[in-house]
């Protein structure tokens, strides 16, 4: 079965009796004017790929260029016309706290807020939806969702989807929004989507700048510093030479999650997770809020909480 949505077309190859609902996330309610699309081709295995959108605290530092810490600040937010993102927090080292859910499962970062009150926290909710989505909160009035689709085991098809919740995108914004990944059509990439940064020209990061305190990664665009850690960890990266932390607990879910899935598949000929979710995909959402002390985050980020609890 093939059908487009959302200005994707969406195919389903399984077994006919495991035939899932419609893939309908919110982005595919939205008109075309408020979406920009990203399509790029990465060089290596897709859960490579997968861990870093699930992986909150990495952002704090291989993005230090994109993402700045301000005391005035209440969610994330462009500032003026650039590319940099304002952020309520600088906390790199978040505190985790992650819910199964019958699509895969949300977690919660929790920061300390800039002001470095004990009466509050920043926290991000993201969301992994099976087999290989990634949700997260994007910048003020912006949906994002990740698509990595494997190609084969050593190749993998980011589609990222961005959404206004409010309004069109005119040019200007939709360029920035393309920019900010790094991800400009013949500049950034070829016709076949592909990364004119690669492994055969060092990703030309740029060693010079970062010795001189001008960037921290060498590289332009948020999701071209993802792709290149990602790469560069080889094709098919070997887990036994890991030495996964406490930050790693959305990874290890996931990990676990997927490997249960494979054996109870293999086994007992069970759906593969995500097939029958209950939760309709159109509401799922990363989100973010500024949360006080004594409040509970699932009260206030309900976008993706599990039902029948």
């Amino acid at each position: 079965p093939v059908y487009e949505s959302g200005g994707i077309v969406w195919v389903y190859m399984g077994p006919k009796g495991d035939k899932p609902s419609t893939v309908d996330f919110e982005f595919t309610k939205y008109p075309m004017s408020h979406l920009v699309h990203t399509k790029v081709h990465i060089q290596c295995n897709w859960v490579q790929c997968l861990e870093g959108v699930i992986d909150s605290a990495h952002a704090n530092y291989l993005h230090g260029d994109t993402f700045k810490p301000t005391a005035d600040s209440k969610n994330s937010d462009y500032r003026g016309d650039s590319l940099v993102v304002d952020r309520p927090s600088g906390d790199g080292k978040p505190r985790f706290e992650i819910e199964n859910t019958d699509y895969g499962f949300r977690y919660a970062a929790i920061r300390k807020t800039m002001r470095d009150t004990r009466d509050e926290s920043y926290v991000r909710v993201t969301l992994f939806v099976a087999p290989f989505y990634g949700l997260f909160a994007g910048q003020k009035n912006w949906g994002a969702l990740q698509a990595f689709v494997p190609i084969d085991d050593e190749n993998t098809m980011l589609y990222f989807v961005r959404y206004n919740l409010k309004q069109p995108v005119d040019n200007k914004e939709r360029e920035r929004q393309i920019a900010w990944s790094g991800l400009i059509p013949g500049v950034d990439i070829d016709d076949n989507n592909r990364m004119l940064r690669n492994r055969q020209n060092n990703w030309l990061q740029d060693r010079l700048s970062m010795r001189n305190g001008q960037s921290v990664s060498g590289l332009r665009g948020v999701q071209v510093e993802d792709a290149v850690v990602q790469e560069s960890m080889g094709p098919l990266y070997d887990r036994s030479k890991e030495n996964l932390g406490t930050t790693d607990i959305a990874v290890v879910r996931m990990r676990r999650l997927m490997l249960r899935s494979v054996k109870d598949f293999m086994k007992e000929e069970k759906p593969p997770l995500g097939i029958n979710i209950q939760n309709r995909y159109n509401k799922l959402r990363g989100e973010e809020a500024i949360v006080a002390k004594g409040e509970k985050w699932q009260e206030i980020c309900k976008l993706g909480q599990m039902e029948n609890i």
